[in-house]
């Protein structure tokens, strides 16, 4: 992305964005890991440890829209935007197909990544609720 922006001007208003997600999404998973909890203390019960783990992971897959797929939607339109408008991607032959066929393999996907999410935070919900029953 950075050797696009830098040689090829015609491609920043998509790589512009793409670094920004390059280095947000990252960021974001290192910080929101469950393996970084901090909130819980080193000498909890293994039980409680378990449970706040848990908790913390089922909190990353309710945000995950807010912070992971909002970025990548914009990426996505930034991507869209750059095909509609540079003469590049427009003088081709296939471009209006190839235009649909982007843009639906995108709805597809995320639509996708966000209900998964949203099953793996309903089935944490459902063994945080069994944790205090075993």
């Amino acid at each position: 992305m950075l050797a696009a922006t830098w040689f090829r001007p015609d491609l920043r208003l998509a790589s512009v964005p793409g670094l920004f997600i390059a280095v947000w999404l990252p960021w974001q998973m290192y910080r929101r890991s469950g393996a970084r909890l901090h909130s819980a203390s080193v000498d909890l019960p293994c039980l409680a440890f378990q449970r706040a783990l848990l908790e913390r992971e089922r909190d990353v897959a309710l945000s995950m829209p807010k912070w992971y797929l909002v970025p990548l939607v914009v990426g996505q339109l930034a991507i869209a935007a750059t095909l509609a408008t540079n003469p590049r991607f427009t003088g081709s032959r296939f471009f209006p197909e190839g235009l649909v066929l982007f843009v639906g393999t995108v709805v597809v996907v995320l639509t996708v990544a966000w209900r998964r999410w949203r099953r793996e935070a309903l089935d944490l919900q459902h063994e945080l609720e069994n944790i205090g029953r075993s």
